[in-house]
């Protein structure tokens, strides 16, 4: 009788490259939750459009009134998650706008109104309107307190743990190992 110790079978390297397929899938998809339940999410250059207008002699520009509007992601901004450096630069990014004084955002609802100030006009210009928002939210689903980031910064760790068992049994490659 032949030993068919440390052998490996077709039929054993297909299940193995099937399992390997699979688990590489999930994988992917299980790091990019872990992801959104560990990171706060970056927003870079999102555009927001604020209407200015001439003034009554045409020689100046105005942010038309006081707009308010609502920052994309900010349906995930909470009291307890809010959004976190936020910097508002013109067109040409050339100006950055301060808080307090050109724009006021309220971090924790993701409303955002501008003030009708001589430097926010000057640095927006007539009829180019689109402004950039950069910031960080919180994704649905984001763990706002550090024990739960630390317990689910695990699940990669235990999927990948639990790939490589299933290699090592499938593939019998411990016996190979220690042939």
């Amino acid at each position: 009788m032949k030993n068919r110790k440390g052998e490996i079978t077709v039929g054993t390297l297909i299940i193995m490259f099937i399992g390997i397929v699979i688990a590489f899938a999930f994988l992917q998809a299980i790091f990019n939750q872990q992801s959104i339940l560990t990171n706060k999410q970056s927003i870079a250059n999102e555009i927001i459009s604020i209407s200015s207008v001439r003034n009554g002699s045409g020689t100046t520009c105005n942010i038309n009134s006081t707009p308010t509007i609502s920052i994309a992601k900010a349906g995930q901004a909470a009291s307890d998650c809010s959004i976190e450096n936020f910097v508002l630069t013109n067109y040409t990014k050339t100006y950055t706008f301060v808080s307090g004084t050109d724009y006021n955002l309220n971090t924790a609802t993701g409303k955002l109104t501008f003030y009708n100030t001589t430097a926010a006009s000057t640095a927006q210009g007539c009829n180019l309107n689109s402004t950039y928002a950069s910031y960080n939210y919180c994704e649905e689903g984001y763990n706002k307190d550090s024990s739960s980031r630390t317990v689910a910064g695990l699940i990669g760790l235990f999927a990948t743990l639990i790939l490589l068992a299933y290699l090592l049994e499938t593939g019998k490659l411990d016996e190979i190992f220690n042939m």
